[in-house]
Formats: structure tokens, C-alpha cells, sequence
């Protein structure tokens, strides 16, 4: 995220430059943020400054995962380079308990319409200069929960052959305003498709985005070029 990786405070600039978002959940128990699960979207509990998919919980009915770890009946993180595997810790209250005493960001999911073989998915919007040279898509299986790399996502680079112009437009509006609202020249804007209307919402913002492969779009060079 944005602002020293604050996921809150990115979510209020954008909201106030009229950018869709996930909707953030306002709680003061956990019952509170249980009572927003419904059979069509879960919540998120997501730790409020972290980075690469970790430290993420999810709630659905009947099924709560995360990828923190549980050691002696409470949550701890894994290694900076360990892989951070979702478990199943459904029920577990005295977790999530503990989970929502440290400082973390509620979100209710954002569930996306089926256009990748069912795959869950998201964009990675690259915006230079209020211009999108170059997106791609992060898919990866429902039961992964997220479709970062580091856990197990996979990208499609040049996905427009499965894009309608439409959706392709509106995405890259979003991810425009988002870097406008940041006054930045260049950003990297994480978009998911929510399946009611096909909204794009901003999930993420990279101020220092990873480059994409060379071999699909070289980003140093069209930099210098531009």
C-alpha cells in the first residue's frame, strides 16, 4: 500500500478522490465483524501494514482461514522468506480474538465474476504518467484465497483476447484515479472485478511496483522513453 504500506489510510485518500475500494468494516467485537459474513461474501482481516499476501484471515461461513501460523494456541508469523500456507481455524474464536486486538484492516471480500475458468483473479495495472501501458492478471484457485505470487498465483500477461473493451476501460479508469489521488507518475494499482455490475474496486497500491517480465513488457525502457 501506499503511505508507508498503511492500508487504512489508503483506503480514505482514495475513497475521498472518489475511487471504488473494498468497503472497510467498522467493528468493535468480533461478533460485530461475523454478523458481515453472508453466504455470498466473506470479511478479511488483514494486518494493516503488511505486504506480499501475508498475515491475511479470511471468514466465510462455516470456514476460517489464515496464514499466520498457531503455535501454543496463539497466532505468530512465519520466516520473511517462508511460505505462508492458509489453514483451517474455523471456530476458533479465542484466534480471531486475539487477531483483532492488534492493528488490522476489516474488509468485506470482493467476490469476482467467472471470465478465468473459474479461477479467482485480480489486475495489475501499471500507470505511467496518467497512461496504462501494460496490465496483466494474477489468477489462482479459490481455495488459495489470494492470487499473489508468493502464494502460488500465476499471471497472464496480454489477457485482452478474454476482456471485453468495456471492462478493459474501466479498469484502467480506476487505476488512473487511484494514481491520481497519490499524485503519482507512476504506480502499480491492484483492481478486482467485483461480479455485481463488473465494479472495478482497488484492492492494492504499489508506490515502488515490481516490474513486469522483460520478455512481456519492458517498463525500465518505456520509462526512459517517455
Amino acid at each position: 500500500a501506499a503511505l508507508d504500506r498503511d492500508k487504512i489510510k489508503t483506503i480514505e485518500i482514495l475513497n475521498s478522490g472518489g475511487v471504488s475500494t473494498s468497503e472497510m468494516i467498522s467493528y468493535k467485537t468480533l461478533q460485530d465483524i461475523q454478523d458481515h459474513v453472508t453466504p455470498e461474501r466473506g470479511v478479511f482481516i488483514k494486518c494493516r501494514y503488511g505486504a506480499e499476501g501475508k498475515g491475511i484471515t479470511l471468514i466465510k461461513p462455516k470456514c476460517w482461514l489464515t496464514n499466520y501460523k498457531v503455535e501454543n494456541g496463539r497466532l505468530a508469523n512465519y520466516g520473511v522468506y517462508d511460505r505462508w500456507n492458509f489453514i483451517d481455524i474455523t471456530e476458533k474464536k479465542e484466534l480471531l480474538e486475539q487477531l483483532i486486538e492488534q492493528e488490522v484492516i476489516v474488509e468485506q471480500e470482493v467476490v469476482s465474476p467467472n471470465l478465468f475458468e473459474g479461477k479467482k483473479f485480480d489486475f495489475r495495472i501499471y500507470v505511467v504518467n496518467d497512461t496504462v501501458p501494460h496490465f496483466f492478471v494474477r489468477i489462482n484457485n479459490f481455495e488459495n484465497v489470494i492470487t499473489n505470487w508468493s502464494q502460488g498465483g500465476k499471471v497472464i500477461h496480454n489477457p485482452k483476447n478474454k476482456l471485453a473493451e468495456n471492462v478493459i476501460e474501466s479498469i484502467s479508469g480506476e487505476a488512473k484515479k487511484a494514481a491520481m489521488a497519490f499524485h503519482s507518475k507512476l504506480m502499480g494499482v491492484d483492481v478486482m472485478l467485483d461480479h455485481v455490475d463488473n465494479i472495478p474496486r482497488v484492492i492494492e497500491l504499489q508506490s515502488f511496483t515490481g516490474f513486469p517480465d522483460i520478455r512481456r513488457f519492458n517498463l525500465a525502457k518505456y520509462l526512459v522513453e517517455s
